[in-house]
Protein backbone atom coordinates (compact mmCIF):
# COMPACT_ATOMS: atom_id res chain seq x y z
CA UNK A 1 0.00 0.00 0.00
CA UNK A 2 1.59 3.26 -1.14
CA UNK A 3 1.49 6.23 1.21
CA UNK A 4 1.22 9.83 0.00
CA UNK A 5 2.50 12.96 1.71
CA UNK A 6 1.82 16.62 0.99
CA UNK A 7 4.71 18.97 0.38
CA UNK A 8 3.70 21.88 2.59
CA UNK A 9 6.05 24.27 0.82
CA UNK A 10 3.84 23.91 -2.28
CA UNK A 11 0.36 22.89 -1.14
CA UNK A 12 -2.14 24.66 1.12
CA UNK A 13 -0.02 27.81 1.07
CA UNK A 14 -3.09 30.07 1.49
CA UNK A 15 -3.08 29.20 5.21
CA UNK A 16 -0.43 29.23 7.92
CA UNK A 17 1.96 26.32 8.30
CA UNK A 18 0.23 24.90 11.42
CA UNK A 19 -3.07 24.86 9.51
CA UNK A 20 -1.44 23.10 6.55
CA UNK A 21 -0.68 20.06 8.71
CA UNK A 22 -4.38 19.58 9.43
CA UNK A 23 -5.53 20.40 5.89
CA UNK A 24 -3.16 17.82 4.44
CA UNK A 25 -4.56 15.04 6.61
CA UNK A 26 -8.16 16.19 6.04
CA UNK A 27 -7.51 16.09 2.25
CA UNK A 28 -6.50 12.45 2.28
CA UNK A 29 -2.73 12.59 2.63
CA UNK A 30 -1.02 10.18 5.00
CA UNK A 31 1.79 12.54 6.02
CA UNK A 32 3.61 15.78 5.21
CA UNK A 33 7.03 16.96 4.17
CA UNK A 34 8.55 20.37 4.79
CA UNK A 35 11.04 22.57 3.00
CA UNK A 36 12.76 25.03 5.36
CA UNK A 37 10.94 25.09 8.72
CA UNK A 38 13.28 27.59 10.36
CA UNK A 39 10.79 30.43 10.72
CA UNK A 40 9.54 28.35 13.65
CA UNK A 41 11.49 27.19 16.69
CA UNK A 42 12.25 23.56 17.41
CA UNK A 43 9.59 23.50 20.12
CA UNK A 44 7.00 25.12 17.84
CA UNK A 45 7.63 22.52 15.14
CA UNK A 46 7.35 19.73 17.70
CA UNK A 47 4.00 21.16 18.82
CA UNK A 48 2.69 21.28 15.24
CA UNK A 49 3.58 17.66 14.69
CA UNK A 50 2.12 16.53 18.00
CA UNK A 51 -1.08 18.57 17.61
CA UNK A 52 -1.80 17.27 14.10
CA UNK A 53 -0.57 13.73 14.63
CA UNK A 54 0.95 13.85 11.13
CA UNK A 55 3.85 11.74 9.99
CA UNK A 56 6.60 14.19 9.05
CA UNK A 57 8.29 12.33 6.24
CA UNK A 58 11.14 14.77 5.66
CA UNK A 59 12.44 18.31 5.69
CA UNK A 60 15.30 20.36 4.24
CA UNK A 61 18.43 21.29 6.18
CA UNK A 62 19.62 24.93 6.15
CA UNK A 63 20.88 25.90 2.69
CA UNK A 64 22.95 29.05 3.24
CA UNK A 65 22.62 31.46 0.33
CA UNK A 66 21.23 28.88 -2.10
CA UNK A 67 17.70 30.33 -2.18
CA UNK A 68 19.09 33.71 -3.26
CA UNK A 69 21.00 32.17 -6.21
CA UNK A 70 24.18 31.53 -4.25
CA UNK A 71 26.18 28.32 -4.31
CA UNK A 72 24.80 27.01 -1.02
CA UNK A 73 26.73 24.99 1.54
CA UNK A 74 27.10 21.26 0.90
CA UNK A 75 29.54 21.31 -2.02
CA UNK A 76 31.32 24.64 -1.62
CA UNK A 77 35.03 24.74 -0.68
CA UNK A 78 35.62 27.04 2.27
CA UNK A 79 32.12 26.63 3.69
CA UNK A 80 32.68 23.34 5.47
CA UNK A 81 32.27 24.92 8.91
CA UNK A 82 28.95 26.46 7.89
CA UNK A 83 27.84 23.09 6.57
CA UNK A 84 28.73 21.38 9.86
CA UNK A 85 26.73 24.00 11.73
CA UNK A 86 23.77 23.27 9.44
CA UNK A 87 24.06 19.59 10.36
CA UNK A 88 23.74 20.50 14.03
CA UNK A 89 20.62 22.56 13.36
CA UNK A 90 19.13 19.78 11.24
CA UNK A 91 19.71 17.27 14.03
CA UNK A 92 17.71 19.41 16.46
CA UNK A 93 14.78 19.74 14.07
CA UNK A 94 14.94 16.07 13.10
CA UNK A 95 14.38 15.13 16.73
CA UNK A 96 11.47 17.52 17.16
CA UNK A 97 9.81 16.44 13.91
CA UNK A 98 10.65 12.73 14.23
CA UNK A 99 11.29 12.90 10.49
CA UNK A 100 12.17 9.92 8.34
CA UNK A 101 14.83 11.88 6.46
CA UNK A 102 16.55 15.24 6.11
CA UNK A 103 17.46 16.63 2.69
CA UNK A 104 20.84 18.33 2.32
CA UNK A 105 20.73 20.46 -0.84
CA UNK A 106 23.84 19.81 -2.94
CA UNK A 107 24.35 23.36 -4.22
CA UNK A 108 25.87 25.03 -7.24
CA UNK A 109 29.35 25.13 -8.73
CA UNK A 110 29.94 28.54 -10.28
CA UNK A 111 32.97 27.42 -12.32
CA UNK A 112 32.68 24.13 -14.26
CA UNK A 113 36.48 23.79 -14.15
CA UNK A 114 36.20 23.34 -10.38
CA UNK A 115 33.57 20.58 -10.54
CA UNK A 116 35.92 17.85 -9.29
CA UNK A 117 36.94 19.96 -6.29
CA UNK A 118 33.30 20.69 -5.42
CA UNK A 119 32.44 17.00 -5.68
CA UNK A 120 35.26 16.14 -3.27
CA UNK A 121 33.88 18.65 -0.76
CA UNK A 122 30.37 17.29 -1.23
CA UNK A 123 31.46 13.73 -0.50
CA UNK A 124 33.38 14.80 2.60
CA UNK A 125 30.43 16.82 3.87
CA UNK A 126 28.00 13.97 3.27
CA UNK A 127 30.31 11.64 5.18
CA UNK A 128 30.20 14.10 8.09
CA UNK A 129 26.40 14.31 7.96
CA UNK A 130 26.02 10.54 7.75
CA UNK A 131 28.23 10.08 10.79
CA UNK A 132 26.32 12.76 12.72
CA UNK A 133 22.96 11.11 11.93
CA UNK A 134 24.18 7.55 12.46
CA UNK A 135 22.79 7.43 16.00
CA UNK A 136 19.26 8.59 15.15
CA UNK A 137 16.40 7.23 13.06
CA UNK A 138 16.37 10.14 10.58
CA UNK A 139 18.18 9.31 7.34
CA UNK A 140 20.24 11.61 5.10
CA UNK A 141 19.13 12.25 1.51
CA UNK A 142 19.96 14.54 -1.39
CA UNK A 143 18.37 15.34 -4.74
CA UNK A 144 19.49 15.95 -8.33
CA UNK A 145 17.96 19.24 -9.54
CA UNK A 146 17.52 20.23 -13.17
CA UNK A 147 19.85 22.77 -14.76
CA UNK A 148 17.09 24.82 -16.39
CA UNK A 149 15.68 25.99 -13.07
CA UNK A 150 18.95 25.71 -11.12
CA UNK A 151 21.85 26.69 -13.40
CA UNK A 152 25.18 25.33 -12.21
CA UNK A 153 23.64 22.73 -9.90
CA UNK A 154 26.38 20.22 -9.20
CA UNK A 155 24.28 17.01 -9.40
CA UNK A 156 21.57 17.20 -12.05
CA UNK A 157 20.75 13.57 -12.87
CA UNK A 158 20.20 10.27 -11.04
CA UNK A 159 23.29 8.87 -12.79
CA UNK A 160 25.43 11.61 -11.23
CA UNK A 161 23.71 11.00 -7.91
CA UNK A 162 24.65 7.32 -8.04
CA UNK A 163 28.28 8.31 -8.56
CA UNK A 164 28.15 10.36 -5.35
CA UNK A 165 26.43 7.54 -3.44
CA UNK A 166 29.20 5.16 -4.53
CA UNK A 167 31.82 7.43 -2.93
CA UNK A 168 30.31 8.06 0.51
CA UNK A 169 30.69 5.97 3.64
CA UNK A 170 27.13 5.34 4.68
CA UNK A 171 23.49 4.91 3.61
CA UNK A 172 22.94 8.09 1.59
CA UNK A 173 19.50 8.23 -0.02
CA UNK A 174 18.39 9.95 -3.21
CA UNK A 175 15.14 11.80 -3.93
CA UNK A 176 13.35 11.03 -7.21
CA UNK A 177 11.42 14.05 -8.55
CA UNK A 178 9.46 13.63 -11.78
CA UNK A 179 9.72 17.33 -12.65
CA UNK A 180 13.51 17.42 -12.49
CA UNK A 181 13.82 14.21 -14.48
CA UNK A 182 11.40 15.38 -17.14
CA UNK A 183 13.13 18.72 -17.59
CA UNK A 184 16.47 16.91 -17.96
CA UNK A 185 14.99 14.70 -20.69
CA UNK A 186 14.94 11.58 -18.52
CA UNK A 187 11.91 9.28 -18.69
CA UNK A 188 10.62 8.87 -15.11
CA UNK A 189 9.00 5.51 -15.92
CA UNK A 190 12.26 4.07 -17.26
CA UNK A 191 14.27 5.50 -14.37
CA UNK A 192 12.06 3.98 -11.67
CA UNK A 193 11.94 0.68 -13.53
CA UNK A 194 15.72 0.49 -13.81
CA UNK A 195 16.90 2.06 -10.57
CA UNK A 196 14.15 1.92 -7.94
CA UNK A 197 16.53 0.66 -5.26
CA UNK A 198 18.52 3.91 -5.44
CA UNK A 199 15.65 6.10 -4.29
CA UNK A 200 14.69 6.85 -0.70
CA UNK A 201 11.79 9.16 -1.56
CA UNK A 202 9.66 10.03 -4.58
CA UNK A 203 8.07 13.38 -5.48
CA UNK A 204 5.43 14.06 -8.12
CA UNK A 205 4.90 17.11 -10.31
CA UNK A 206 4.17 17.51 -14.00
CA UNK A 207 6.33 19.24 -16.59
CA UNK A 208 7.13 21.79 -17.76
CA UNK A 209 6.27 24.05 -14.81
CA UNK A 210 5.84 21.88 -11.68
CA UNK A 211 2.10 21.77 -12.15
CA UNK A 212 -0.53 19.27 -11.01
CA UNK A 213 0.15 15.69 -12.17
CA UNK A 214 -1.89 15.06 -15.30
CA UNK A 215 -1.96 18.68 -16.46
CA UNK A 216 1.32 18.70 -18.37
CA UNK A 217 3.44 16.57 -20.65
CA UNK A 218 4.40 13.48 -18.63
CA UNK A 219 2.79 10.07 -19.22
CA UNK A 220 1.30 9.45 -15.80
CA UNK A 221 -0.48 6.19 -16.46
CA UNK A 222 2.77 4.76 -17.83
CA UNK A 223 4.69 6.06 -14.86
CA UNK A 224 2.25 4.69 -12.29
CA UNK A 225 2.34 1.29 -13.97
CA UNK A 226 6.15 1.30 -13.95
CA UNK A 227 6.16 2.36 -10.31
CA UNK A 228 3.69 -0.36 -9.35
CA UNK A 229 5.91 -2.94 -11.03
CA UNK A 230 9.11 -1.63 -9.42
CA UNK A 231 10.77 -2.41 -6.10
CA UNK A 232 10.06 1.07 -4.71
CA UNK A 233 7.93 0.97 -1.54
CA UNK A 234 8.58 4.34 0.09
CA UNK A 235 6.51 7.50 0.46
CA UNK A 236 5.19 9.43 -2.54
CA UNK A 237 5.29 13.20 -2.10
CA UNK A 238 3.09 15.82 -3.80
CA UNK A 239 5.46 18.64 -4.82
CA UNK A 240 3.50 20.67 -7.36
CA UNK A 241 2.00 24.15 -7.64
CA UNK A 242 -1.81 23.88 -7.69
CA UNK A 243 -3.60 25.65 -10.51
CA UNK A 244 -6.04 27.25 -8.06
CA UNK A 245 -4.85 28.97 -4.90
CA UNK A 246 -7.64 27.48 -2.79
CA UNK A 247 -7.93 24.09 -4.49
CA UNK A 248 -5.12 21.57 -4.44
CA UNK A 249 -6.31 19.73 -7.61
CA UNK A 250 -6.46 16.34 -5.92
CA UNK A 251 -8.18 14.28 -8.63
CA UNK A 252 -4.73 12.94 -9.55
CA UNK A 253 -4.43 11.40 -6.08
CA UNK A 254 -7.51 9.25 -6.65
CA UNK A 255 -6.15 8.13 -10.02
CA UNK A 256 -2.71 7.32 -8.60
CA UNK A 257 -4.15 5.31 -5.73
CA UNK A 258 -6.46 3.35 -8.03
CA UNK A 259 -3.53 2.25 -10.21
CA UNK A 260 -0.83 1.80 -7.58
CA UNK A 261 -2.96 0.03 -5.00
CA UNK A 262 -4.94 -2.14 -7.42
Amino acid sequence: MYRFCAGLGHLFTHVTLPERFDLALDSGFDGVELTLPYDYSVSEMASMREHSGANVVGFTAPVGDFMTAGEGLACVPGRQLEFRESVGVALEYAGALQADWVHFVVGRCGDPALRADYLDVLVDNFDFALEAFAGVTTGVVFEPLNRRDFPGFLVSSPAQAREVIARVNGPLGCIFDTLHLGVEGIDPAREIADHAACFAHLQLADTPARQTPGSGTLDWEGFYQALANSAYNGWIGAEYHPGNEHSEDLDWLTTARSILNA
